[in-house]
């Protein structure tokens, strides 16, 4: 899977930023890293999710509004979309931040906080990865820490730091297990996650309309009232949804 990262108009921490685009993102224009920090847009695409993982965590530690975006969808993925997003079309839903969205049914609510615990735990485990990638000869070691962290849900963490929460499992009979390099591979990898929030990484201070971990499924929910505008029948309202077309965009 690869990954494209977009951020927003750049206001602090400009030199800061500007040193990780052209550094790490890859940005070797300086003029191209300036106008991204004026004007915001796509800093890299073809990004490995380890890669992917740091220039958007370094980025946000700064303070900057960061989007990731997969750009391919297999069809596991598609079965894991959320199957009717038209709730997130609510007008409620443009104020409300967190975990406290707006007035959502028990289901909806559900449903929505199932993609933030979702996307925690696949943060975790790509932090997983990246460490029994290093070191492989203690892979079930690493994986059974890791395990722990499998049932988390993000109203138990919110406002804590994601190395912190990994840290926290990593006990000391467990450190005994493992060599001092190897506890420094652990401690630095996790540790490269240091300064940022589970809060910064579900863009939890943001409106659930704003906050881009739904912003396929509001697409998709807006193609899907589009297609009853329009008169569309049978499975044409969810083949015009998964075209992802921007409706915005369409001809009136």
């Amino acid at each position: 899977m690869k990954y494209s990262i977009r951020i927003d108009q750049v206001t602090n921490n400009q030199i800061q930023v500007i040193k990780i685009l052209r550094e790490i993102a890859g940005i070797g224009s300086l003029a191209k890293a300036k106008n991204l920090i004026k004007s915001g847009g796509l800093v890299a695409k073809e990004v490995s999710e380890t890669d992917t993982a740091k220039i958007a965590g370094q980025l946000q530690r700064l303070g900057v509004r960061v989007e990731i975006i997969k750009q391919d969808i297999s069809s596991e993925e598609r079965q894991n979309r959320i199957k009717n997003p038209s709730f997130l079309l609510k007008s409620t839903l443009v104020t409300g931040t967190g975990l406290e969205p707006g007035m959502l049914t028990g289901e909806e609510a559900k449903i929505v906080e199932g993609r933030f615990n979702e996307v925690l735990i696949t943060s975790i485990n790509s932090i997983r990865d990246s460490i029994a990638g290093k070191l492989p000869e203690k892979k079930q070691e690493v994986n059974k820490i890791f395990a722990r962290l499998q049932k988390l849900k993000v109203e138990d963490v919110a406002g804590r730091e994601l190395s912190e929460v990994i840290l926290s499992e990593f006990t000391d009979e467990e450190r005994r297990l493992l060599k001092k390099d190897e506890i420094k591979v652990f401690e630095e990898i996790t540790g490269s996650m240091a300064g940022m929030r589970v809060d910064n990484l579900l863009n939890l201070d943001r409106p659930l309309r704003d906050n881009p971990l739904f912003s396929k499924d509001i697409e998709r929910a807006k193609a899907l009232e589009y297609a009853k505008i329009i008169g569309l029948k049978g499975d044409k309202p969810q083949k015009l949804a998964d075209r992802e077309i921007d409706i915005i965009n369409v001809d009136e």
